[in-house]
């Protein structure tokens, strides 16, 4: 079988974490490990493709500090095909592409700080100049690009366009990209946490009525993640809630992009929403079960229940 060929347009990050020994204090010194790796949604995304046997093309930017191009040779050694990249000098553009976020003991996200400012520089035009619109079946974007960019995207692309909504902050990106698209013709399929979803839709409420309004904006399809509540899909014409059974948390950082990358193989597979859903869920639990971002024991087995522990 030919593999599923994707295009992942997002943020590529280097990441500096902190991982609490101890019951966690804020506004306290915490007795931690802290680690440096390489993250971004899109890039987190885009990895987990690479090990499920996706054909990925990642667009992003990087700059010219070491870190940032022992990011980019960590993206060609998985698989990604990066070329041709737009690199910037830092001396002309001082924002730069990392994360810090630091875990409490359970692993689970107190707080986190993102410089994504480099983003900003992929504009319409740079895109554009790109030429990735037939690249792939699929296109797959975070929400760390520009309001101008995402709609660039949609209007330009006719086929299947899957949408992180990234974060609180970021996810009324969606909306006006929903909003505001010239192109009716693709399938836009949204991915959202409880937060981004109510950012998205403008109130506060629950999953199913939240999938609703998103369907009404333009969306094809809904997956919002619940955290230990499991998930709510909708798939164009009702909803279904699914449970959380993982037992094991490591780490939550980086599960919502294993669970996007679940949903668009599952998808890509010709599988119906709501069992695309169940992939997603595993590739999220895998991803609840290790320290790094992305699971490097991630694989297509155990999202199709084969190897299931």
């Amino acid at each position: 079988m030919d593999k599923h060929r994707i295009v992942v347009i997002g943020a590529a990050n280097v990441d500096i974490s902190a991982q609490a020994l101890e019951a966690f204090r804020m506004h306290d010194s915490n007795p931690s490990i802290v680690s440096i790796g390489f993250g971004g949604v899109g890039r987190n995304i885009a990895h987990n493709l690479c090990l499920l046997g996706a054909d990925v093309r990642f667009i992003s930017l990087f700059s010219e500090d070491a870190l940032s191009k022992s990011l980019y040779e960590d993206c060609k050694k998985l698989g990604m095909v990066v070329e041709p990249a737009l690199v910037y000098d830092n001396e002309d553009n001082p924002r730069g592409n990392y994360f810090v976020c630091i875990n409490d003991e359970k692993g689970e996200m107190q707080a986190g700080a993102a410089d994504t400012g480099l983003m900003d520089l992929l504009d319409p035009s740079s895109l554009h100049s790109l030429e990735y619109q037939n690249d792939g079946a699929a296109i797959v974007v975070d929400c760390n690009l520009r309001k101008d960019t995402l709609r660039e995207i949609a209007d330009t692309h006719s086929g299947t366009l899957y949408i992180d909504a990234t974060s609180g902050a970021k996810a009324a990106k969606v909306r006006n990209m929903l909003l505001l698209r010239s192109n009716h013709t693709a399938d836009v399929i949204v991915k959202a946490n409880l937060l981004e979803a109510q950012r998205i839709v403008r109130m506060d409420a629950d999953a199913p009525t939240l999938a609703e309004h998103i369907i009404a904006l333009g969306a094809k399809r809904v997956y919002i993640t619940l955290g230990a509540e499991g998930v709510f899909c909708h798939d164009g014409s009702h909803g279904k809630r699914f449970p959380s059974d993982v037992s094991q948390i490591v780490n939550t950082t980086g599960a919502g992009d294993a669970f996007m990358a679940g949903v668009v193989m599952g998808e890509m597979s010709g599988l119906p929403a709501f069992e695309a859903t169940r992939w997603g869920m595993r590739a999220a639990s895998l991803a609840l079960q290790c320290r790094e971002t992305v699971n490097p024991e991630m694989n297509m087995a155990f999202l199709r229940g084969e190897n299931l522990k």
